[in-house]
């Protein structure tokens, strides 16, 4: 079971590319407008944040970026401390192998407490380059 501890101030209004869940993972794009997000996938670029409520396309949605501590939802079994990234195509995060080292995944975040895949965890939001 996870919980949550949003920073206010780090919750952007911004527009959704394609329709998306709650706890999604978007990102920013180059090939979108300013406000744009398009739901982040694996190997796809840095993520940008997590949406707060499901959203469709071209609606406002609330995006929490770095530095928030956000339900997800696990695509397998992980543990505290697991670096997360995208897993699977409905925004849920899988952790971070040794296999993918070197290529062009990014992490979303830290895993703040253990869950079983399909249960929901607390992620720590700090998307960074795995190297």
């Amino acid at each position: 079971m996870g919980w949550e501890q949003h920073r206010d101030d780090f919750s952007i209004p911004l527009i959704a590319a394609s329709a998306c869940g709650p706890m999604a993972p978007v990102r920013l794009s180059a090939s979108q407008a300013d406000t744009f997000v398009p739901m982040a996938s694996a190997g796809e670029g840095r993520p940008f944040g997590i949406t707060a409520a499901s959203c469709n396309q071209g609606y406002r949605v609330a995006v929490y970026e770095e530095g928030n501590y956000l339900k997800a939802v696990a695509a397998a079994s992980l543990g505290p401390g697991t670096p997360v990234i995208v897993g699977s195509p409905n925004g849920a995060l899988a952790p971070a192998s040794q296999a993918i080292v070197g290529s062009n995944h990014w992490e979303v975040g830290i895993a703040m407490n253990g869950a079983a895949a399909g249960n929901f965890f607390t992620v720590f939001v700090k998307p960074r380059k795995i190297v």
